[in-house]
């Protein structure tokens, strides 16, 4: 079953601005932002994530240096939930300082082709119109 309401150049735009606010947030450990973003599965790893990061003293710069695709892979509304899911492939920058500030190589990338697959949902019956993260998938 389709979602009437549901526009796909909207949705891929949308998209591609919580694709960029989730990792920026995720870089930043803003996790009061994450949780708005993220479903309470994927908000507890990527919390975790950055609970680790910063007991390592550790810090994240990431860089979307641009969009190369986005492509809506599938989406369907089962038991008043609806579910998108975007492959994005994209040219990031991403670097890992230790806690001297020192770059650590094996965990830093620039200008690579990152291709993620990240699943969207909302409930089609609430009042909230925004979509949340509960998948990702790294094809790199």
């Amino acid at each position: 079953k389709a979602d009437d309401n549901f526009n796909q150049t909207e949705f891929k735009k949308g998209a591609v601005g919580a694709y960029k606010l989730v990792l920026q947030s995720f870089a930043d450990g803003d996790l009061s932002q994450l949780k708005k973003l993220l479903s309470f599965e994927m908000f507890e790893n990527f919390s975790e994530s950055i609970r680790n990061r910063n007991n390592d003293g550790e810090d994240l710069v990431i860089k979307i240096n641009k969009v190369i695709n986005k492509k809506l892979l599938d989406g369907f509304v089962e038991d008043n939930v609806s579910s998108v899911t975007v492959r994005f492939e994209t040219n990031q920058t991403r670097i890992l300082h230790d806690k001297n500030g020192k770059k650590i190589n094996k965990e830093s990338v620039e200008n690579e082709k990152v291709v993620d697959v990240w699943t969207f949902e909302k409930e089609t019956l609430a009042s909230d119109p925004n979509w949340k993260l509960v998948e990702t998938i790294s094809e790199n």
